[in-house]
This record gives C-alpha cells, sequence and structure tokens, in this order.
C-alpha cells in the first residue's frame, strides 16, 4: 500500500510539473507577443510621424508655390508699358498711338545710355522726350523720362524719375474689362522698335 502511495505522489509531481511547465510557456509567449505588439506599435508610430512630416513639408511647398503664384501680377511687360503711358502721358500716347514701338529691356541698346540699361521703353522714336523708359523691379515699376530743362532745351535737360507699383497701375487701368480690352489693344498697336530701326538704319 506505502508503494502505491508513493507511485502515486510521484505521478502528481510529475503531472504538477508538466502543468508548472505548459503555464510557463504560456507566460513566455505571452510575453514575446506583448513585445511584438509593443514593436508594432513602435513602428507604426514612427511611420506616422514620418508621414506627418512628409504632409507638412507638402503643404509648406504648396504654401511657398501658393505665395509665387499670388505675387504674378498676371500682365506682361508690353501691357505695363501701356499703363505706364496712361499714367504719365496718356494724351500724347493716345493722340500718336499708330506710331508707337515698343522694345523691351533685352534688346535696347547701350547707346540709350547707361541711365536706362536693362530698361524697357515705349516711344514715338523722336528725341529723348518721346521716350517712355520703365523698369519691372518686384511688385514695382521704376519710371525714367527726360524733362525738358528750365529753358526748354532737351540737350540740357535732365532725368525725372517715379516708382509705383503693379498694383497701382492695375488699379487705375486694369480693373474693369472695358478697362483690360483697352490696354490690351493698345499693346497689340505697339510696333517693333527693331522694325523701326532696321527701317530707318540707312537714314
Amino acid at each position: 500500500m506505502n508503494k502505491l502511495w508513493q507511485i502515486a505522489g510521484v505521478a502528481t509531481l510529475l503531472l504538477l510539473a508538466g502543468c508548472g511547465n505548459q503555464t510557463a510557456s504560456q507566460q513566455t509567449s505571452s510575453s514575446s507577443q506583448s513585445s511584438s505588439v509593443s514593436s508594432s506599435s513602435s513602428v507604426a508610430s514612427s511611420s506616422s510621424a514620418t508621414s506627418s512630416s512628409a504632409t507638412n513639408s507638402s503643404s509648406a511647398a504648396q504654401s511657398s508655390s501658393t505665395a509665387t503664384t499670388t505675387n504674378n501680377s498676371g500682365v506682361n511687360d508690353k501691357q505695363i508699358g501701356v499703363m505706364v503711358a496712361f499714367l504719365t502721358m496718356p494724351n500724347w500716347f493716345k493722340q500718336n498711338l499708330d506710331g508707337m514701338y515698343y522694345q523691351p529691356a533685352s534688346l535696347t541698346t547701350h547707346s540709350r545710355g547707361t541711365a536706362v540699361r536693362n530698361y524697357s521703353y515705349v516711344s514715338q522714336m523722336g528725341d529723348p522726350t518721346s521716350f517712355i523708359y520703365y523698369q519691372v523691379n518686384g511688385e514695382n515699376v521704376n519710371i525714367k523720362l527726360w524733362e525738358l530743362s528750365a529753358q526748354g532745351g532737351v540737350a540740357d535737360g535732365h532725368w525725372k524719375n517715379e516708382t509705383v507699383s503693379i498694383d497701382r497701375l492695375k488699379n487705375d487701368y486694369y480693373v474693369n474689362q472695358s478697362q483690360k480690352d483697352e490696354v490690351n489693344s493698345d499693346a497689340n498697336q505697339l510696333k517693333s522698335a527693331q522694325q523701326f530701326m532696321n527701317a530707318h538704319k540707312n537714314d
């Protein structure tokens, strides 16, 4: 009988040991799964942060692009020249529109003098007082006109300088459709100054 009890006791101990191992194994497995889940959460969090950073960078780039677009005047150099003429010498410009010429800054020759280098112009191609020089500088326009001397002389005259914003020109001359049509029509009628010079190069 004692022997049977000993055998039963050993069997019970073995059974308890087996249960303990199984519990330990389950705990280890549970710990491993928990670690895996934590690692996955960390990766997901890192991925989310990277995605958020990329989104913010993209938004900043779009904002910069939008700012650039906003600063665009929406009018070209020749149209600006017409509006500058409206501002400075409107009657003279309108009366002589059929004989008006336009030259972009890139083609203005140095023979016009260093003071107007890199300036575009609208002109009747007469004496210096018949030239309206202007230079687009960012959102502003620098204007140069040759003024007669106090005695009315051309040769001893002087430069008159003025700076206006493109927004001011547009607000004054390029708001409603009628104004836009007038500016665009006059700009289209301006002849190329190069054509004039080619036609008179032997004069």
